[in-house]
């Protein structure tokens, strides 16, 4: 996973997980760590009362495991990092173009997610699937 990631930029995110989760740098588990533009400049972690560039951005998108907590990390074009903290959360970003990219759909309940669309939407796998469940169950109550 490290591969999309340079170095320089994830050691300093490693460093400060290891320092907030108060454990060794071998404990960490990298969980995502990819290059992505982000849709403004809040980074998809707009904080209450900030304003924020409204142009792409390109940076990075690293969470990291350790002591049974994530760490979100996101990092802006300049290589400087800050971790957002799960309320603020937003998920709204474009990924790099790559060949292997694949198009992101719309959110619709009228499919259930594909498993690279959960990769990108939800940090946490079961959270995919509490909302595929969700989707057979609006399903089966209009049918019914």
């Amino acid at each position: 996973m490290k591969g999309q990631v340079p170095q320089g930029i994830l050691d300093p995110i490693l460093k400060e997980a290891a320092a907030l989760a108060k454990v060794s740098h071998e404990q960490l588990v990298i969980v995502r760590a990819q290059s992505v533009v982000w849709n403004d400049g809040s980074l998809g972690c707009p904080e209450p009362g900030m304003m924020y560039t409204q142009a792409l951005v390109n940076g990075y998108w690293v969470v990291i495991e350790a002591a049974g907590q994530k760490y979100d990390f996101r990092v802006g074009s300049g290589g400087s990092f800050r971790l957002c903290p799960p309320a603020q959360v937003m998920r709204h970003y474009r990924r790099t173009p790559t060949k292997a990219s694949v198009p992101i759909r719309q959110e619709s309940r009228s499919a259930q997610a594909t498993p690279l669309e959960c990769a990108i939407k939800y940090i946490d796998p079961d959270e995919c699937e509490r909302a595929n469940r969700g989707y057979f169950f609006s399903k089966n109550r209009k049918n019914a």
